[in-house]
């Protein structure tokens, strides 16, 4: 899998792609570090699902925070499991979203913000 995202990076680059965008996967999360240090290093944009990936080296991420995620989790399944019990449908809680921006990564990159994402983002990396 990790060898299929350099070769990914890679290949974008060579075809002078502007940006990457990186869906949420757990294997993507365990080399967050790898794929932003990758993407920076080839100065592609990364554009991520998770917030703890722009803190890892993606210019950008719009999705949930991981933690937030793992942490109701546990609480949404038993209150499902509980709904299934009663023969009721399950429920299905909207998530927050968090926009994040890595100004240290677009800095790196050669790109400009523009302030008026910036005031949108709920976290600004710098």
């Amino acid at each position: 899998m990790w060898a299929e995202q350099q070769a990914a990076i890679r290949r974008g680059r060579s075809l002078r792609a502007g940006s990457s965008l990186r869906a949420g996967s757990s294997m993507l999360t365990i080399f967050r570090n790898e794929l932003g240090a990758l993407a920076l290093a080839h100065k592609l944009p990364a554009i991520c699902e998770w917030s703890e990936m722009a803190a890892a080296g993606c210019l950008a991420s719009y999705g949930t925070s991981l933690r937030e995620l793992y942490s109701t989790l546990a609480e949404t399944q038993r209150g499902d499991i509980e709904r299934l019990l009663a023969r009721r449908h399950p429920a299905r809680q909207p998530m927050r979203f968090e926009p994040v921006i890595n100004l240290k990564v677009a800095r790196a990159i050669g790109i400009e913000i523009p302030p008026s994402i910036l005031a949108r983002a709920d976290q600004v990396i710098e």
